[in-house]
């Protein structure tokens, strides 16, 4: 992680490509397949990537209608459990 300070005078947070991998818990290529597709924005500079951390949170807690990013399936074999109503 390294700061950047903005025109502005504000200062961020920017991430690099295997940082980001580590921390979504990836492999730093199917990152690369995520830039490509645009569902996680980054910037190149020189030969490296860089993410801010807003990036990275709208790619994990996508907005209602945001994006196509599907839920994780859950595991074959597991039934969904219905609510118990009680009376």
């Amino acid at each position: 992680m390294r700061e950047a300070k903005l025109p502005n005078g504000q200062t961020i947070k920017l991430y690099d490509r295997e940082e980001v991998a580590k921390m979504i818990g990836i492999n730093p290529m199917t990152l690369d397949k995520l830039v490509k597709a645009g569902k996680l924005t980054g910037r190149k500079i020189g030969r490296s990537w860089a993410f801010t951390e807003e990036a990275i949170t709208a790619y994990l807690c996508p907005q209602p209608g945001e994006g196509d990013r599907p839920l994780r399936r859950e595991k074959r074999g597991k039934k969904a459990e219905l609510p118990t109503i009680i009376k």
